[in-house]
């Protein structure tokens, strides 16, 4: 073998392979920076507990939730918030959705009603992804929704109200 051809193919095996890997890592990060649709639909209860957290009201409206959501599957959705004074207002909400696997996406939230009646209370928000844990430990993005709410009872400490979550939006991570 030549010395030029023995050098190009010590330098051949040396940068290439460093190349390679750098244009892979700038690809991974071009890909993993990319809006990508984030949807679900979640079933649950809504209660009422005691709680310091609200300035408004005395009580804070929780839910939690079981359902399908594109990025994480089979999860949970747990959610907390306070209501405006009028009750009209989801204020000061924060949600977390768990995959199966563990994962976790954690979000903030308000929304307000847009109809009311004795047999459903609709209201529609926007919940802002803030990060997670894992793969999701950066992530972002806006998600609006709807939730359906069926006031069964009157809102005690004791209710338990069914309610169902429509989302669709943007999840980066």
């Amino acid at each position: 073998m030549s010395l030029r051809l023995f050098i190009t193919s010590i330098l051949a095996s040396i940068v290439l392979p460093a190349a390679s890997g750098a244009m892979a890592q700038v690809t991974m990060s071009q890909h993993q920076a990319q809006p990508r649709p984030f949807w679900g639909t979640m079933t649950g209860e809504v209660t009422f507990v005691m709680s310091s957290e609200c300035s408004t009201q005395p009580v804070q409206t929780v839910s939690t939730n079981e359902g399908r959501v594109s990025h994480l599957g089979n999860s949970t959705l747990t959610t907390a918030h306070c209501a405006s004074s009028d009750g009209t207002q989801a204020i000061d909400g924060h949600a977390i959705f768990t995959g199966a696997n563990g994962a976790d996406i954690n979000a903030t939230y308000t929304a307000h009603t847009v109809a009311a009646s004795a047999q459903v209370i609709v209201q529609e928000g926007e919940l802002t992804i803030i990060g997670g844990t894992g793969r999701f430990q950066h992530a972002a993005g806006r998600v609006p929704f709807t939730v359906y709410i069926s006031p069964v009872s009157p809102p005690t400490l004791e209710a338990k109200w069914p309610v169902r979550f429509v989302f669709a939006g943007t999840i980066s991570y």
